[in-house]
């Protein structure tokens, strides 16, 4: 079963409501420093600065009541959803801390604490769809959403995702997305089929290699998450298809490992038949001990035509895709022109979309947590870190829209400033703290993600 995407909300009280804010990175101030917010906020500011709601939309918040009056407000407001329970992790709280540690400068700068701060779990379409209603009940200003889905669009910024995305923005919501890591875990072809069925891929036999490669101290299994989709999905939910596709792994003895084999239809048959979807996705988990797998796709239905398109999505540490693509990796609603979407600069898996033109702003990721000095990268943390500078500037201009807050929260990408510089122009990202920009070009291969893209910074002439 897919799994969805949860988004929750916090209720930011006034300033009296806050108790001593606990920092819970190392170095962050570094990090606020070489993004431009330690600047801003060291310096005297207008008497009147405007009070900003702020929602953050996420699968789970995990250890939400231990930061409540730490790391995050004391009297903030869960949103458990309307069905699905929320996923047991903490990266939804993670991301609300980095949002507002940031924006706070570590919870020291009253005067740009939010009006509101909301936490919606948004795990599956129905609590997706209800925090939606709410924060548009709510006249929320700022929507972060630091998690992409892996079906529900065609990857073309449509789909009945997106749909939703689009009903925030109509009513003046600024949405800032995460890119999402699916770069070089990503593959997206024609259907091809061969002779026997088979749909064509990249690899040998018309598979697509998957390889666990867990390190010495990382254990002997790998666990995958494989999605397989197609571009069938309609702008409202509910609307099935009747394109088919399989989904089969194999061993490298040609053992068959798993299979997704769900009967694709326009309506569901009789009640309780968990074999039949409308969606046109497949998807396989499974824990694989050390070695090389083969994803075969199989052509079920028979009926594509030359505009179909189909898209394997990888998610699972220890991973390794050969044939994995990076210039095309964008996933929904991360592809929607309407929304920000940010990239990570530090992080090879951040997704793209050269054909968009997607990421709209790359910023730095690295997160270290000080209760266990474990170092995390990604377009969650920057999108987070993103979300913090828009809030900061709407305080001044509460009124800015999409185009503005990117126009004066961006640089031109790294690659334009050099040919119109004497040379001595580098960008903040790569210093003070954070990898050479040497290592990170290394990191990003041949995609060069870090200096194709504009970057994030603050000015220091914000007003």
């Amino acid at each position: 079963m897919t799994v969805f995407r949860v988004l929750i909300l916090c209720f930011l009280l006034p300033v009296t409501a806050w108790s001593q804010t606990q920092v819970p990175f190392k170095d962050f101030s570094l990090t606020l420093e070489t993004l431009g917010f330690s600047a801003v906020h060291n310096r005297p500011q207008p008497e009147k600065l405007e009070r900003i709601k702020i929602a953050v939309l996420d699968k789970g918040f995990a250890g939400l009541e231990q930061a409540r009056g730490r790391s995050l407000p004391k009297n903030l407001i869960y949103h458990p959803g309307v069905n699905t329970p929320e996923n047991p992790t903490d990266h939804g709280r993670i991301m609300s801390e980095i949002l507002f540690q940031a924006l706070t400068n570590m919870g020291k700068d009253q005067r740009f604490y939010p009006e509101e701060l909301h936490l919606y779990n948004v795990f599956g379409f129905s609590n997706f769809q209800a925090a939606i209603d709410d924060l548009i009940l709510r006249d929320i200003d700022i929507v972060l959403y630091s998690e992409v889905w892996e079906i529900g669009g065609n990857w073309d910024g449509q789909g009945f995702i997106n749909n939703e995305v689009n009903r925030a923005i109509e009513h003046g919501v600024i949405w800032i997305n995460a890119a999402g890591n699916f770069a070089q875990r990503t593959y997206q072809a024609k259907i091809t089929t061969t002779d026997d069925n088979w749909v064509k891929l990249p690899d040998s036999n018309n598979s697509l290699i998957v390889e666990c490669r867990p390190g010495v101290s990382q254990g002997n299994t790998c666990v995958l998450n494989a999605t397989l989709s197609w571009n069938d999905f309609k702008n409202k939910e509910g609307i099935g298809t009747e394109k088919d596709l399989d989904f089969v792994l194999y061993d490298d003895l040609l053992n068959l490992i798993e299979k997704s084999t769900l009967d694709q239809v326009i309506d569901f048959g009789a009640e309780g038949d968990t074999g039949q979807s409308q969606y046109p996705r497949e998807s396989i988990r499974a824990t694989l001990e050390k070695g090389t797998y083969f994803l075969k796709v199989k052509n079920r239905s028979l009926n594509f035509s030359e505009t179909d398109h189909l898209r394997i999505s990888i998610d699972g540490a220890l991973i390794n895709i050969p044939s994995g693509q990076s210039e095309e990796s964008l996933l929904n609603p991360a592809d929607n022109a309407r929304v920000i979407t940010v990239g990570a600069s530090d992080s090879e898996l951040s997704s793209q979309s050269k054909k968009l033109g997607k990421p709209d702003v790359v910023t730095p990721s690295k997160v270290v947590l000080n209760e266990n000095n474990k170092e995390f990268r990604g377009s969650s943390n920057s999108a987070a870190l993103f979300a913090a500078g828009v809030g900061i500037y709407k305080a001044f201009f509460p009124y800015a829209n999409k185009k503005v807050v990117l126009e004066k929260l961006t640089r031109a990408p790294q690659k334009a400033r050099n040919k119109n510089s004497s040379g001595g122009v580098i960008t903040n990202i790569h210093q003070r703290g954070y990898d050479s920009r040497a290592a990170v070009e290394q990191r990003a291969k041949n995609t060069q993600y870090s200096t194709h893209y504009p970057s994030f910074h603050i000015p220091q002439d914000l007003y």
